[in-house]
């Protein structure tokens, strides 16, 4: 059999050898290329991330310049930025963080406090009067009650027989409540008056439906008087009512902030609100407030002679806090008028203080702080009166996040990513 030879083969297959190489070595190349892309890819994501972490820690210091809180800002390298909003919402600390460098960007929202106390049940200032109890009362921690002490009374069909498992948790009150920081209540008087057009965007009406995210602008619309009815409001929105804000039970909220000198809730209203008011606010029977929400008085005016305050309707249940404060300036007087008063069949999970008077009835899973103690019944008005309470800051020490009012509290635990 005859073969023919063809004539330089050796150069063809030596060609052909070489074009494999070629696109092998090149395919190498290419996949070490896009390998390399995306591990330095990943770093400046980690980067980014490490970013995030410092924002956070960073926003939770006191050293925090307000010049820079909504600004960007170089980090550590010149590349990469951070953006650091800090706001009061409602009693919560709202920490908004951003980062990016030439291709990525992420952000991060939340709502911050401090945990629960766990071994406080109450605490009552000592106004050298001794404590009347009445009912069925249970207390699972220190109670810190005046120097008089306590007594068991029997009041409106009721007495009260179980004095020796308090007496074990009984310990000395303070003379005055511990205070609310300075930087706590400046921030409220700023969520209250401030219109920041940096953080800001007026809108002259209010749809039924809006959800904006905390990175954007709060969206704000003010009004002499406001009344929600079947609105459905979610995210960065802070309602301002110059006279008064009312609040039916189809309404849909989640998260949004309200300030006004009255604010009502109408009864079996559910949603997640922060609140904040300069007169009263008036949450009727039936109503959930899911976590982590806020209700909070400040500075209410003493000249009226009607009671200001917090007022929770029967069998009405809030995960949060309830804070009432009455600061002390040049001509302050002992205040009277300003309280937080639970009706019967109330369950609170989180935190109350009220730099006056407090009636607690109901479920309490957290801690109460007070400068007194009243109670209202169907036949008289009693001081200094406790009935058919029960207490209980154990139960969700581990994981229930309440408002840093204290100067000794460092906010840092989140309540809620948003």
């Amino acid at each position: 059999m005859l073969t023919k030879k063809l004539k330089g083969g050796a150069l063809y297959v030596a060609l052909i050898i070489s074009i494999v190489i070629g696109i092998t070595l090149s395919a190498f190349i290419l996949i070490g290329f896009y390998n390399q892309k995306q591990v330095l890819s990943q770093i400046a994501l980690n980067q980014l991330h490490y970013n995030l972490g410092s924002a956070f820690n960073i926003a939770q210091s006191e050293f925090f310049p307000e010049y820079e809180n909504n600004r960007w800002i170089s980090a550590n390298s010149e590349t990469d930025s951070i953006r650091i909003k800090k706001l009061q919402w409602g009693a919560y600390s709202l920490i908004s963080t951003e980062t990016k460098n030439h291709h990525q960007y992420l952000k991060q929202c939340g709502l911050f406090g401090v945990l629960t106390p766990k071994d406080t049940a109450i605490l009552v200032s000592d106004k050298k009067q001794q404590i009347s109890l009445a009912g069925k009362i249970n207390f699972n921690g220190n109670c810190y009650f005046p120097k008089a002490g306590i007594k068991p009374v029997f009041l409106e069909g009721q007495s009260f027989s179980t004095a020796s498992e308090i007496n074990s948790l009984l310990h000395r009150a303070p003379v005055v409540l511990p205070f609310a920081k300075n930087s706590f209540t400046l921030g409220i008087k700023n969520a209250i008056t401030e219109f920041n057009p940096n953080t800001d965007s007026l809108i002259s009406s209010l749809p039924e439906l809006v959800n904006n995210s905390f990175s954007a602008k709060t969206t704000v619309f003010q009004s002499e008087i406001i009344h929600l009815f079947r609105n459905q409001l979610s995210g960065n929105i802070k309602i301002v009512g110059n006279r008064e804000v009312i609040i039916e039970n189809a309404t849909v909220l989640n998260d949004i902030l309200i300030t006004a000198p009255k604010v009502t809730i109408k009864k079996g209203f559910q949603g997640v609100v922060q609140i904040i008011s300069t007169d009263s606010i008036i949450i009727e029977e039936d109503c959930l407030l899911n976590y982590p929400s806020s209700l909070t008085v400040l500075n209410a005016d003493k000249n009226d002679k009607n009671i200001k305050g917090i007022f929770v309707g029967a069998k009405s249940i809030i995960y949060g806090s309830l804070i009432c404060i009455y600061e002390k300036g040049d001509n302050y007087k002992a205040p009277s008028h300003v309280t937080i008063k639970l009706d019967k069949d109330c369950e609170i999970y989180g935190m109350l203080y009220s730099t006056d008077y407090a009636q607690l009835q109901g479920k309490i899973y957290g801690t109460a702080f007070c400068d007194k103690l009243f109670l209202i019944t169907q036949s008289a008005l009693y001081e200094n009166h406790l009935m058919n309470c029960e207490i209980d800051p154990k139960k969700y020490a581990s994981s229930m996040v309440v408002p840093g009012i204290f100067v000794d509290k460092k906010i840092n635990k989140c309540c809620k990513w948003l």
